[in-house]
Parts: C-alpha cells; sequence; structure tokens
C-alpha cells in the first residue's frame, strides 16, 4: 500500500476505509498477525480514544470538537 501523497492536501479529509486499511497494515505484538476490520476499525479507534479522554474528565464538548467527522 503506498501511502505517498497521503495527507498533503490539508483541505481533504482523509476516509474512514483509509485508516481502516492502515489498521489492517498493522501488527498485533501479541499473535504477530495482522489486525483486521473485525478487531478494529477507525471508527472504533474514535470510540475508544473518546472513552479514554471521557475517563480522564476532559470537557465533553472539546473532545467531542476535536473528534468531529
Amino acid at each position: 500500500m503506498s501511502n505517498i501523497g497521503i495527507g498533503k492536501d490539508k483541505s481533504i479529509p482523509i476516509g474512514e476505509s483509509l485508516t481502516t486499511n492502515a489498521i489492517k497494515g498493522m501488527m498485533d505484538p501479541r499473535t504477530g498477525k495482522a489486525f483486521c476490520t473485525g478487531f478494529m476499525t477507525s471508527h472504533k479507534f474514535r470510540h475508544t480514544a473518546s472513552a479514554m479522554i471521557n475517563e480522564i474528565e476532559y470537557p465533553a464538548d472539546a473532545i467531542e470538537l476535536q473528534m468531529a467527522h
């Protein structure tokens, strides 16, 4: 998978499929196998990050503003 040019035009957001494919290419250190969409997607990653940041009591409005999509 080539990432040449990705993220260079800041006016065009990257899509969920791009981030999900990037996650698929990551290796699970516990098993040595590649992650798959059944394990984690970019939307699940966003949800997990939001939950963790809410747990440390950042203002909910600030979290949602930062993670808006």
